[in-house]
């Protein structure tokens, strides 16, 4: 896992906390919880698309 992975793997569990678990956030994010567990796991790399929607939630979940 390089830095970026690593980056990426923080943010989504980051936004799993926020969004109460892994179901809720996929469910978000409509993507398969097997495969988002994969992503925060650094297992496989996250698709930029994904990433980005789950910054999204982020930017829109997090005080300001």
């Amino acid at each position: 896992m390089n830095l970026t992975s690593d980056a990426t793997a923080g943010a989504l569990l980051m936004a799993k906390g926020i969004a109460g678990g892994i179901d809720a956030l996929a469910r978000h994010l409509r993507v398969p919880k097997k495969q988002l567990a994969s992503w925060i796991d650094g297992e496989v790399e996250t698709p930029r698309t994904v990433f980005l929607r789950a910054m999204d939630y982020l930017s829109r979940a997090l005080p300001k």
